[in-house]
């Protein structure tokens, strides 16, 4: 039995809106998901070029990169990346990141960054103080993004099975091999990409992961109170506040699963309940509401693809298992 696309894509969001999105991708096989309020043109700091993020609305790294810009009012085009369909994998997106990760920018002047941290640098027109390394550091030391992945495949049935699916180990490779025939220039950048892929979140154990972003969380809520203002380094909003109020908000979500909760304090949430009330975080992450985390849309669809599996058959169950596989590469 054939799986209609719109059906896969609407099962995989978990929301009746979602089937609207799912007709619209089968038509463009790319859809600009956030072009409502980011059609633009700049460049960091003035406003003269035409900047690029190819993004995903439930990237923990492109919720950075959407936070900074966003915070210093870089009006952007966001070019939504498919990474259900594994569009990062594509030739054309390697040629612009070779680790086909999401996000990363281009702007005029030959400007191409891949890396969030690089990214939030440029949206602030400056490099980093010593303070704010020291800030960043931490923060970049474990993803966020690891404890999602670990923590649903504890908790969420359809990620327990991706976990123990040899479709990762199968699926994908088969993917990138057919690409190095197709594309023998990026042979080597392949190579390197499916290296990579089993160093990422699979291989992490789950108490690891826990306790360094717990060291992590307390750090923060030290450095907070030893700096005794309105926000992490005083009494402006930084980009050290920016980068913060993600991570805490994707650890707030992490705890709402309970596989691996991380304990913080009440000083921190209180910081993050007033960093979620600015514009910039509306802009860069509150307007999409659950979308924003993955976990919440892929509980959505695990309990449709419970109540659908036995229409859509399994054909149609192993079509949601490579496209949720995708999200996570």
């Amino acid at each position: 039995m054939k799986v209609p696309f719109a059906l896969v894509v609407s099962l995989f969001f978990g929301s009746a809106k979602a089937w609207t999105v799912g007709r619209n991708l089968a038509k463009t096989k790319s859809s600009a998901l956030f072009a409502a309020s980011k059609d633009m043109e700049l460049a960091s700091p003035s406003s003269t070029t035409v900047v690029t993020l190819y993004d995903s609305v439930n990237s923990y790294y492109a919720g950075v990169a959407r936070m900074a810009l966003c915070e210093n009012d870089v009006h952007f085009q966001s070019r939504y990346v498919n990474m259900p369909q594994m569009e990062q994998l594509e030739p054309w997106y390697l040629r612009i990141d070779p680790k086909g990760q999401i996000p990363s920018l281009t702007a005029a002047g030959d400007t191409v960054l891949t890396e969030s941290r690089d990214i939030v640098r440029w949206g602030y027109g400056s490099d980093e103080t010593q303070e704010e390394a020291k800030v960043l550091d931490q923060l970049y030391s474990e993803c966020p993004g690891s404890l999602a992945w670990l923590s649903g495949s504890c908790k969420i049935l359809l990620l327990k099975v991706i976990a123990r699916s040899p479709a990762k180990k199968i699926v994908l490779p088969k993917k990138i091999r057919r690409y190095q025939k197709q594309e023998p220039d990026l042979f080597d950048v392949y190579e390197d990409k499916l290296a990579a892929m089993s160093q990422k979140h699979f291989s992490k154990d789950i108490g690891d992961v826990q306790k360094r972003i717990q060291a992590v969380v307390d750090w923060l809520e030290d450095e907070r109170t030893r700096n005794g203002g309105e926000w992490l380094l005083g009494d402006q909003f930084g980009r050290a506040d920016a980068v913060t109020t993600v991570y805490l908000n994707w650890i707030v979500h992490c705890n709402d699963v309970g596989a691996a909760p991380i304990a913080i304090p009440k000083g921190l949430l209180k910081y993050l309940e007033k960093a979620k009330a600015r514009k910039g975080f509306e802009e860069a992450i509150g307007q999409y509401g659950d979308d924003a985390f993955v976990l919440t849309m892929i509980r959505q669809k695990n309990r449709k693809a419970g109540r659908v599996l036995g229409v859509v058959s399994v054909i149609g169950m192993v079509q949601i298992i490579r496209k949720v596989i995708g999200v996570f590469l």
